[in-house]
């Protein structure tokens, strides 16, 4: 969870900032920093990381960052606190708070509304289900599904617009699709929500191998639903596959491709454009843009 909370506030902080042509909120990406030091501290009393106690903390111990991370985020971001700006429902009121607070998250709304590009990169993406393990044990074996995956034929989409939902959100999706102002906001309100479910970690979905020596590892990172799957012979790894979300959303097929089609390749803001849609589904790797007028 604070893995997440970090990649969603450094989009926002650093990335939103640098297609904003501003400077980047760099001391509050510090504090954050330091953080998620303090809390893996309380997690792992000083260990690795493999080797977290098997009895997690008591939700006072994190109560200190916790706290920590609301300032941050109603500082930086919100100008109320994270509950507050999740009560918004209406999307007047999301627009009006955009107008009403000086933070780089109501810029960033701003210069989408300016621009009207609220809708740009709308799709039709399909959205990740649930996995069934016989079917996934027979995809991975195939040579290319981790490279390029397809569910039943499908290139399908995982990331916090696929997990976030709120009244406020299913009206934008109404109204502005897939758009780039939908994905801001599923970005910001994933993030509040996290932050205030911060002292009550849950277990991240389960799929259960049917196969001997085998296992799976599923887990809902920042970018979508990472996936490790890993084959034993004895002490020895077989086999060991890691199915991340990029390679879903980055499909040839996928939500990216999709969102990029839509764009019209002779307009001076093309560029731009591509980069605001590419940012906003998050690569977890560095990428090349070429256009082709």
């Amino acid at each position: 969870m604070m893995e997440t909370i970090r990649e969603h506030l450094w989009r926002v902080l650093l990335g939103w900032s640098e297609l904003l042509g501003k400077a980047p909120v760099e001391a509050a990406m510090a504090g954050v920093m330091l953080i998620q030091q303090q809390l893996q501290q309380t997690l792992t009393a000083g260990t690795s990381l493999s080797l977290l106690a098997p009895v997690l903390p008591q939700p006072a111990s994190i109560t200190p960052q916790q706290q920590q991370l609301k300032k941050v985020l109603e500082e930086a971001l919100f100008g109320s606190s994270p509950e507050a700006w999740l009560e918004m429902e209406q999307i007047d009121q999301l627009l009006a708070w955009s107008r009403q607070h000086e933070s780089v998250a109501t810029q960033f709304i701003r210069y989408l509304e300016r621009n009207q590009w609220s809708q740009l990169g709308r799709s039709d993406s399909i959205h990740l289900p649930e996995l069934e393990s016989i079917i996934l044990e027979q995809q991975l074996q195939q040579s290319n599904f981790v490279a390029q995956p397809l569910w039943n034929g499908t290139a399908c989409e995982t990331s916090p617009l696929t997990r976030t939902h709120t009244p406020l959100l299913d009206r934008l999706q109404h109204h502005y699709g897939s758009g780039l102002l939908t994905r801001s906001v599923a970005r910001l309100t994933e993030l509040a929500q996290l932050v205030l479910q911060l002292d009550t970690p849950t277990l991240s979905t389960a799929v259960t191998a049917t196969q001997p020596n085998t296992g799976f590892g599923v887990a809902q990172a920042a970018r979508g639903q990472l996936l490790h799957h890993v084959t034993v012979d004895g002490d020895h790894i077989q086999r060991y596959q890691i199915l991340a979300p990029t390679e879903w959303n980055f499909h040839p097929q996928g939500a990216v491709a999709q969102s990029l089609s839509q764009l019209d390749t002779q307009s001076i803001d093309v560029e731009q454009q591509a980069r605001l849609i590419i940012h906003a589904i998050d690569p977890c790797v560095g990428y090349d843009l070429t256009i082709h007028h």
